[in-house]
């Protein structure tokens, strides 16, 4: 009877390792652990780290926690759900998991000093990755933008000098345009002088106009016989 007994409880014992990654600096992680209410109701529940000299890491029992002999670089850190033992969720919450975390830690449900279940997890605590690569297009902007308002004030400069140019040539031109047609005028002006001083009165031409005058016809002599 008791070897029946013994062989019952070796198989409700878990020994699958589950593997549990985070990043140094995180909020917290969650280590898994889930067996049946059967199991977890009235039972002990030990999570330990075998590789510490004080290998305690949360201690659970039906009365609630028992952090007597929990190791100092956990104190403060490790918390279980209110309802672990009602509902079998036996997952252990670690806050700010660091790199010196990383570790096997394991589950263990204890019923009268028998084992009713042992579940063992990993824990890998990365290094965070680095931050990405700032954006391109503010180093571009921050270029071309200079760039590009350097090119239209220089264009807009060429633009003002250039206008200053042509009209100081227009003006030149505008005033030659002036004198000459002034020249032009006064010229007009002399010309119609001399020709209304120099000119001789032509009488007028007299037309002969040539009429022809028929004779009177000559009289008609009636003889009479």
């Amino acid at each position: 009877m008791k070897m029946f007994v013994l062989m019952l409880i070796l198989l409700n014992v878990s020994q699958h390792a589950l593997g549990v990654q985070v990043y140094d600096g995180e909020d917290s992680v969650v280590l898994p652990c889930r067996v049946d209410v059967s199991d977890s109701r009235d039972s002990v529940v030990l999570w330990r780290r075998e590789n510490l000299k004080d290998s305690t890491v949360h201690v659970r029992r039906s009365s609630g926690e028992d952090l007597n002999n929990q190791n100092q670089n956990y104190s403060g850190r490790t918390s279980m759900r209110t309802d672990a033992l009602q509902t079998g969720d036996l997952s252990l919450t670690l806050r700010k998991p660091t790199i010196r975390d990383s570790s096997y830690y394991t589950c263990t449900v204890l019923r009268e000093g028998d084992m009713l279940s042992k579940t063992e997890v990993q824990l890998e605590v990365r290094e965070p990755p680095p931050p990405p690569p700032p954006p391109v297009w503010p180093i571009i902007l921050g270029v071309l933008v200079p760039l590009l308002l350097l090119a239209a004030a220089v264009v807009g400069f060429f633009m003002y000098r250039y206008n200053l140019v042509m009209k100081d040539r227009e003006v030149p031109q505008t005033l030659i345009r002036v004198k000459d047609f002034m020249k032009e005028t006064r010229q007009s002006q002399s010309q119609s002088s001399r020709d209304s001083e120099g000119e001789v009165p032509v009488p007028p031409r007299s037309e002969t106009v040539s009429v022809h005058v028929a004779p009177p016809p000559s009289p008609i002599t009636s003889v009479s016989y």
